[in-house]
């Protein structure tokens, strides 16, 4: 059990786009992320411990180019699965372009 053992105490998940493929169009400044099912149906946003949204910071290299990405910190998210010994497989993540700062009441199937 995860628990008697310890827990996260840091996890980031990193999502990035091929190195130059954009630089003719601009990246969203922010990406959504989502629990979806084994065939990728979207169900909820993810959310931290505290019930707020889980949101990406995007880290641009605008000199080189190639270490462009957005990071999630998915700690909460990761021990809240984890607490109880369970991890259901059928459980997945997707991520979107966010047009603007999700919200929890934005998308709860």
């Amino acid at each position: 059990m995860l628990l008697d053992r310890g827990e996260i105490v840091d996890a980031k998940l990193c999502i990035g786009p091929r190195s130059d493929s954009y630089l003719e169009f601009d990246l969203p400044s922010a990406l959504a992320i989502y629990e979806s099912d084994k065939l990728n149906t979207i169900k909820n946003l993810l959310l931290d411990n505290e019930g707020s949204v889980v949101s990406s910071t995007l880290v641009q290299d605008d000199f080189y180019h190639e270490k462009t990405y957005y990071v999630f910190d998915v700690t909460s998210y990761l021990n809240e699965e984890l607490a109880d010994n369970y991890v259901d497989p059928s459980k997945r993540t997707a991520c979107h372009p966010a047009i603007r700062k999700p919200e929890k009441k934005d998308l709860t199937v």
